[in-house]
């Protein structure tokens, strides 16, 4: 048996935050009789933290570095954020505003958001032997997360103050209480894993070894959530003013004019969208099979073949699962005799290996799909359609090919490896465009086709081995690797220009992630406005904003891949007498 009991603490580095990890793991082993052992093991994990809450000022760069949080006196200084310091309405006792005078000093201390998660896992893995080289095993898990979490912006913070104002009408009305804001959010989640394996290993007349495993596994995760909000909160007095707040009308105020001036509108406050709940429950299983062969130590063949079914993709049955597959080949070249000649070689294997992988996105359904709310001014359920039904929604699947070499020679002081790799993606959830008419203007299917080529080499080199754990030993490692991917099918192009300039739109015939722009033509002076101007596909310079019509697709301009396409990676270690010292340098290239 064992037992581990880790604190890791972290003051993240800023004032008044703090975040803390305590871990306990146990694990335990039993022989029951000769031929049935039990592992069981429990593991509890508890994390809490405490963080300033973000906003658009609590940034470093928020403000110019010039500026100084203090006066020339040394006491903290008025700075501008929100809204100008000078505006009338701040001093006309009509409107009851408050100060709109920010500093980071008076901030420090307040809005903070404090949470809290609890991971308990425990497990219990049976294993009975039938025969020499069989046997038969079975592992039940059940996992627990909880989590809770309060942000509570204070009454007297700058975002709250200048919250409050915002939402005060022209005619003095407070339409936002006033008091701090509450924001609460609690999560738990269900896990649970049982599986049944059986594994066979024998080695026949010496030369033929044969090994093989199969199983089934069943997996249920249920996940829950709620979140909810208290407007004109006090932590003190644990008193709030949310049975005399309108939420319908401050999402109906949103643009109004406030009372700061006309320059200034109503915006940011909650709305009922804060007020959520969920409930989330798949279930997987899956049947496996692995088996490998071996001869004579040097020509090996192996073959897994599995089938994955969710609830995930229902509509049409035959969609439910995947059948996965591999096979793969190795040669191991050093044994054989031709090669016991050459004693600076210790190792080199050949591989080859071919496969079917899946992949399932857990963000849509095959059904028809809708979010049900409450209309804020009658109460009224209602639901808003978010997916069409598409009974043809099936898992991703990537078919890979991999040929490799492995090596190792002069006594193991250098050894490495060199991999080519092909991969190629079909039915890949993309997005395709609908007739508008059919209520939708676009649709996620399975018809996009992804290609990745690359080469990997790694080297890992002995330069002075050390003949004793307190002499001085000197290694390193080396490793390089090349990668191209292209989209080489997708249905949907962009509909604007704008559009094309996003870097999450895919372009047929270019990586995944592309980086287009437009060709910068240098600013004009418009009637008396700067204006940037940019070279369209047909060679002229216009000066229309890029988020207009003007703006095509064709004028979009491909400036590389922000994915690199080359990385290097190098690490140096020392040991001398027990210590070791290692630095690990990285580069990568081909990219923008």
């Amino acid at each position: 048996s064992s037992i581990v009991l880790n604190y890791r603490g972290d003051n993240r580095g800023v004032r008044r935050e703090h975040g803390g990890t305590l871990t306990f793991s146990y694990r335990g082993d039993l022989n029951l009789t000769k031929w049935l052992a039990l592992e069981f093991g429990a593991n509890v994990i508890n994390q809490r933290t405490k963080q300033h809450i973000s906003s658009e000022w609590s940034d470093i760069t928020s403000f110019a570095p010039y500026q100084s949080m203090y006066n020339t006196d040394g006491t903290p200084a008025q700075m501008e954020a929100g809204a100008w310091l000078q505006e009338p309405a701040l001093t006309n006792n009509v409107y009851g505003l408050k100060s709109e005078a920010y500093n980071l000093l008076d901030e420090v201390g307040r809005n903070f958001d404090k949470s809290r998660e609890t991971n308990i896992r425990s497990y219990i893995h049976a294993t009975a032997t039938i025969l020499d080289g069989w046997t038969v095993g079975g592992m039940f898990q059940y996992e627990d997360i909880y989590s809770k979490s309060e942000a509570y912006q204070e009454a007297e913070s700058y975002d709250m103050r200048h919250l409050y104002n915002l939402y005060t009408g022209t005619d003095g009305t407070h339409n936002l209480p006033d008091g701090g804001m509450l924001r609460s959010r609690t999560s738990e989640g269900a896990y649970y894993t049982f599986r049944a394996q059986t594994d066979y290993s024998h080695t026949f007349a010496g030369k033929h070894a044969l090994e093989a495993l199969a199983g089934f596994e069943f997996r249920q995760s249920q996940y829950k959530s709620n979140s909810s909000l208290l407007l004109g909160y006090d932590e003190q007095s644990q008193t709030n003013n949310m049975g005399t707040t309108n939420l319908g009308l401050l999402k109906d105020l949103e643009g109004t004019t406030s009372a700061l001036g006309s320059f200034y509108s109503m915006y940011g406050a909650p709305t009922g969208e804060q007020y959520t709940s969920s409930d989330v429950l798949h279930r997987f299983y899956s049947i496996y099979f692995n088996g490998n062969y071996t001869y004579d130590h040097r020509y090996s063949a192996s073959f897994s073949f599995r089938v994955d079914k969710a609830d995930l993709f229902g509509a049409d049955p035959k969609f439910r699962g995947r059948p996965l597959r591999s096979v793969g080949a190795s040669w191991n070249i050093h044994n054989e005799k031709f090669m016991q000649q050459v004693k600076w070689v210790d190792a080199l294997k050949l591989r080859a290996s071919y496969g079917l992988t899946g992949n399932i996105a857990q963000n849509f359904s095959s059904y028809l799909t809708a979010t049900v709310g409450v209309n804020e001014i009658n109460g009224v359920r209602y639901a808003e359609l978010n997916t069409p039904p598409n009974d043809q929604l099936r898992w991703e699947k990537t078919a890979s090919f991999n040929i490799g070499l492995d090596f190792a020679v002069l006594k193991g002081r250098l050894t490495g490896s060199f991999d080519y790799y092909r991969k190629k993606g079909t039915d890949l959830l993309t997005t395709t465009d609908l007739d508008p008419t059919t209520g939708w203007t676009s649709l996620t299917i399975n018809n996009g086709k992804l290609l990745n080529t690359g080469v990997e080499l790694q080297l890992n080199g002995e330069i002075l081995h050390a003949k004793t754990r307190n002499r001085l030993g000197i290694s390193a490692s080396l490793g390089i690797a090349y990668n191209k991917n292209e989209v080489t099918s997708v249905n949907h192009e962009a509909t604007s220009g704008s559009e094309a300039l996003l870097p999450y739109t895919l372009h047929q015939g270019y990586p995944v992630h592309s980086l287009f722009s437009y060709q910068f033509a240098g600013m004009k002076e418009i009637r008396g406005i700067q204006y940037f101007g940019w070279t369209g596909h047909d060679g002229q310079v216009h000066y229309a904003d890029t988020e207009s019509e003007e703006f095509t697709p064709q004028d979009a301009v491909y400036c590389g891949s922000l994915d690199p396409k080359v990385s290097l990676s190098f690490t140096p270690t020392i040991t001398w007498k027990g210590f070791t010292l290692s630095a690990m340098f990285m580069y990568y290239g081909g990219h923008v």
